[in-house]
């Protein structure tokens, strides 16, 4: 077991970037939520202080595509990079450059900013590809000839099964975090008894703790509020978020917003997300639920208010270990 040079320094580069936000100095093009971004970070810091790992055997050149709603897949690989001695090179997004920049600084990570069809080509001389993305590069990849894993889109939902107040406090903060466009923000919150009025109040405050970011396109929400609001019971909107309660699910997931779904059993929860069941990232809860973790496509089970601080050696699948990440 090791201890290696690469992680010590993904844990100043994360301590340094932290103290960054700290002074009030910007660290993102995106404008990623300082005060999360901030906690991230020290998590992250500490995390990697802590581990061990063995050494492994795999591919020596890997080309990472990076995804653009959150900044942190980088520290999230450190872990593979360090125990397969990895050469990677990574696509960052062209809207995001200063983060990576000074990650690229701070731990000698290497990141090209360019489009799709020539980072294509760079990456077929890779040995092994890893994509996080839309369905669309999972589709490209997949006729690259490469080995490759693909992450593509997933959502998570909050299972909350009484009126605990902290709980529901903790969740709505986690929905909104990182705008809710993270893959482990739960969009879908799963409840036995809804007062609207009342968690229109409580995402209000949570709103305050978590404000839209940079990115955040608010007439982007308010175009597609106003088609959703059609296919709800219930809604409530305003500029900077909104909230839907429903029977069905929705046609698509706008920035900032959570949809509400009366449910008093684990069967009536896979009865609304039928067949996208096979698209849930993560369930944030306080207690697993085995019916929900069986029957769906889970690979995480956090409980409320940390859900953007998984392990450091969770690869974003279930089944996927550091031992068979390259294993195709």
């Amino acid at each position: 077991m090791f201890s290696g040079k690469l992680l010590e320094k993904g844990a100043r580069a994360a301590r340094k970037i932290a103290l960054m936000i700290e002074k009030g100095e910007e660290v993102s093009d995106r404008g990623y939520q300082k005060k999360l971004l901030k906690e991230i970070l020290l998590y992250t810091a500490s995390e990697l202080e802590k581990l061990k790992m063995d050494r492994f055997k795999g591919p020596q050149k890997v080309f990472v595509f990076l995804p653009e709603n959150v900044p942190v897949i980088p520290f999230q690989l450190l872990t593979l990079i360090e125990t397969y001695s990895l050469e990677v090179l990574f696509k960052a997004p062209s809207s995001e450059r200063l983060f990576y920049e000074i990650l690229s600084k701070e731990m000698g990570l290497n990141f090209i900013w360019t489009d799709h069809e020539i980072a294509l080509k760079k990456a077929k001389e890779f040995d092994f590809i890893i994509g996080f993305g839309e369905e669309g590069l999972g589709k490209i990849l997949k006729n690259l000839g490469k080995p490759y894993r693909f992450f593509g889109p997933k959502f998570s939902i909050g299972v909350i099964n009484g009126k605990n107040q902290d709980e529901l406090n903790k969740v709505l903060l986690d929905s909104l975090s990182f705008d809710g466009e993270a893959c482990l923000s739960p969009v879908f919150l799963f409840l036995r008894d809804i007062e609207l009025e009342v968690l229109w109040e409580m995402m209000g405050e949570a709103s305050r703790k978590r404000p839209p970011q940079k990115s955040f396109n608010k007439y982007a929400l308010q175009y597609a509020a106003s088609f959703l609001l059609y296919y709800s019971k219930d809604f409530k909107i305003n500029k900077d978020r909104a909230l839907f309660l429903v029977d069905k699910f929705p046609k698509f997931i706008p920035q900032r917003t959570i949809f509400v779904v009366k449910a008093n059993t684990q069967e009536e929860i896979l009865n609304f997300l039928g067949d996208k069941a096979q698209k849930v990232q993560g369930i944030i809860t306080m207690k697993r639920p085995e019916l929900l973790f069986s029957e769906t496509s889970v690979s995480i089970v956090l409980p409320p208010g940390s859900s953007q601080f998984p392990s450091l050696t969770w690869f974003f699948r279930r089944g996927i270990t550091m031992e068979n990440f390259f294993s195709i």
